[in-house]
């Protein structure tokens, strides 16, 4: 565990707590260089990680509300594409057939069969992927604001891409499709038990695009999470929580019949890709534009 940063007045005056110089609170740990962390320096001596500015709220929200709107507009509103989203399907079946990662049809049968497992892996499809993306991003947003824009940027390039995704390949899920690479409907089955409608999707069919398989953004996001949180987090007990959630969450994604393998493997490498052109093109920031307060506050501090 990376140690606290103490404040440039508690290392001169003894007796003195570290504080934060802005708001006299504790510093805060400085997150460990990973992706989504690379390049948040430690605190100059006379500043903590604590004083880094955030993003105005409102503008933050105004901007995932719009993106998010624009994503389910765009997602909802493709045409009628359900011979091609079938066809898609069946692709992506006999690709994983021909190579034996079909393992899908092993986890479907088996939750199939085991109601006891089925329901709680229903409710974490349903759930989990709309409440652990926002609270995470509002966490973020309040207790790491040096780490928030990319982190939120990053997530939101990956989003965009899969919504093109959806465009270019619009792809059934496995539980729809029938014939000899589909699988049970594990939300129908159980939908009696929950809020999803009886067609097995996650929310409200109003909303729901049943052929935006092809990236899985369940997958995607729940990645994003465990990075975010293994990054982040400073407990190792919700550091393990945060690897385990993407596991997790691509077990129950295929075993509820509703993405192929590559399905999830698309989404991770979406995610991928955002993710190294965010740390790329911060680097050539940095690189290149040192901010005039940093090198004016070393001036100072050298004197």
């Amino acid at each position: 565990m990376t140690p606290s940063v103490r404040s440039f007045d508690s290392a001169d005056r003894p007796g003195r707590t570290p504080t934060d110089s802005v708001r006299g609170k504790p510093a805060e740990l400085v997150p460990p260089d990973l992706p989504l962390t690379a390049g948040v320096r430690a605190p100059h001596p006379r500043r903590t990680v604590g004083a880094a500015r955030r993003p105005a709220w409102w503008l933050e929200i105004a901007l995932i509300a719009a993106c998010y709107a624009i994503y389910s507009m765009i997602r909802n509103h493709v045409g009628n594409v359900r011979v091609a989203a079938y066809a898609n399907a069946d692709t992506i079946g006999h690709i994983e057939n021909t190579l034996a990662l079909d393992v899908e049809r092993f986890l479907n049968d088996w939750l199939h069969g085991n109601p006891v497992f089925a329901v709680p892996a229903c409710f974490y499809y349903a759930s989990l992927h709309f409440v652990v993306t926002p609270a995470l991003l509002i966490w973020l947003y309040v207790r790491r604001p040096q780490v928030y824009p990319r982190a939120r940027t990053v997530l939101m390039l990956a989003t965009g891409a899969a919504l093109i995704g959806f465009y270019l390949t619009p792809t059934a899920p496995p539980r729809l499709i029938g014939g000899a690479f589909g699988l049970h409907d594990i939300m129908a089955e159980f939908a009696d038990w929950g809020w999803w409608p009886p067609s097995g999707a996650p929310a409200s069919d109003a909303i729901s695009n049943p052929y935006a398989a092809m990236p899985s953004v369940h997958c995607m996001w729940a990645i994003w999470v465990g990075l975010v949180i293994f990054a982040c987090a400073q407990p190792i007990w919700v550091r393990v929580l945060g690897l385990a959630h993407p596991i997790i969450t691509i077990v129950v994604v295929m075993a509820t019949g509703n993405h192929f393998l590559l399905d999830a493997v698309a989404g991770a490498a979406l995610l991928a890709i955002a993710l190294s052109v965010v740390v790329l093109f911060g680097k050539r920031s940095r690189a290149r534009q040192p901010t005039e307060a940093d090198e004016t506050e070393d001036r100072e501090f050298a004197r």
